[in-house]
């Protein structure tokens, strides 16, 4: 596993990584299960690139 500083998210969720890495970190996530949590996010702002989303058309009905 790697270590959550070293997931790399990309835009348009990379503003937000730092941030929630601390929530994680507050909310006393485990270091792999962080990381996890990360890289779930660095997948969905690749996703989100390549699928030419703004964060503002991300909602239930895109989910879905």
């Amino acid at each position: 596993m790697s270590s959550p500083s070293r997931v790399r998210v990309v835009d348009p969720l990379q503003p937000y990584a730092a941030g929630f890495a601390a929530e994680l970190n507050q909310q006393g996530y485990r270091h792999h299960a962080a990381g996890a949590q990360l890289r779930l996010m660095a997948h969905l702002s690749r996703w989100l690139e390549h699928q030419r989303l703004d964060l503002s058309e991300f909602d239930a009905a895109t989910v879905g």
